[in-house]
């Protein structure tokens, strides 16, 4: 017996050296940030912070966030190498003072076959965020009377949401309420395939949604890894880089409207946040902004838009419909767009 402990306790250290360590895998420190300030009692506010990978390989796992030493949620990440990715959940504070926190928590690798290893991180940094959360906004006689008319509004409709998108929420729930009564009033054998290919197509745009708001998501957070990287180089605009021809009156102008034009976008879609994640990417800019990422980024906007909005959506389809229909009665019977032959 004394034999097989004495092997055990010689073969743990390097059981423990075997293990998966990542480098330069974490949460930046004190990076914790919110949808909108001051914070109230009782508005609920989405916390944000950035979880970076300096790694050689693919890194999953899940960012624990507590107030004041109690678990207020749970969110998962998934970030390729050399990658930093945003990782947010929604919180309704209570007023007075509170210690945010965020760290990392069951980590593993992922390998290019879908494979995962559990590992460790070789600096466990944990960020922290002191805030104090101010008493509720007050409620006058006008907004009593709105909030009121919203809760009934809910009661008669069901759950549709936060007010912001109660008249959204309405739409969507008129269309499947009008796909019914339509089918209500057809044979079944009509009537059934109306309501599946509208329960479909809701189907495949809230699929859609999904992914067009990853795909978006993950453009925001590249564009933000390269103007941090940027700011960080500090390199100048290849407009500044000639002397001779940066002293021209013209040329001063056109890179002042560029510039603001420019900071003006990243401002308006990325906000504060290359600030954040300076620190992760410190060094590795190359000072050159990505037009095409934004126009990428605003194109997955309003598909995003459409897709969430399904009475858009829709009206949309119909649309498209419609012209189809017309194009092909046209060419069929030979009509103009008076409808004469």
């Amino acid at each position: 017996m004394r034999k097989i402990l004495l092997l055990g306790l010689l073969f743990l250290p390097l059981i423990s050296f075997g293990a998966n360590t990542l480098e330069n895998v974490g949460i930046i420190p004190g990076n914790i940030w919110y949808s909108s300030y001051p914070l109230r009692g009782g508005v609920s506010v989405r916390i944000y912070t950035a979880v970076y990978n300096g790694s050689e390989q693919t890194v999953q796992g899940q960012v624990q966030f507590t107030d004041n030493g109690i678990q207020i949620a749970v969110a998962p990440f998934l970030i390729n190498s050399g990658k930093l990715s945003e990782v947010s959940i929604d919180w309704v504070p209570n007023e007075g003072s509170h210690k945010v926190s965020a760290n990392v928590i069951g980590v593993s690798t992922v390998a290019q076959n879908g494979t995962e290893q559990p590992a460790t991180l070789a600096t466990q940094v944990v960020a922290n965020n002191t805030v104090q959360v101010a008493p509720p906004p007050p409620v006058s006689n006008t907004d009593g009377s709105i909030l009121a008319s919203s809760a009934s509004a809910k009661d008669a409709l069901g759950t549709l949401g936060s007010s912001a998108n109660i008249i959204g929420n309405v739409a969507n729930d008129s269309l499947g309420r009008a796909a019914e009564a339509i089918a209500g009033v057809l044979p079944d054998s009509i009537g059934k395939p109306v309501v599946g290919a509208v329960s479909n197509f809701n189907s495949f745009a809230s699929d859609a949604a999904e992914k067009v708001n990853g795909a978006r998501s993950s453009v925001k957070n590249t564009l933000a890894s390269e103007a941090a990287a940027a700011r960080a180089d500090n390199k100048p605009a290849s407009l500044s880089q000639t002397s001779a021809f940066a002293s021209l009156l013209p040329v001063k102008w056109l890179k002042s409207a560029y510039d603001s034009i420019t900071g003006a976008i990243s401002n308006w879609v990325l906000g504060d946040l290359p600030n954040k994640v300076a620190v992760a990417k410190e060094g590795a800019g190359s000072g050159i902004m990505k037009p095409f990422q934004y126009l990428w980024y605003f194109i997955l906007s309003i598909l995003s838009f459409i897709l969430t909005n399904l009475w858009i959506f829709w009206l949309i389809i119909i649309y498209v419909v419609y012209r189809v229909l017309r194009f092909a009665y046209r060419k069929i019977f030979k009509k103009d767009k008076y409808g004469y032959a």
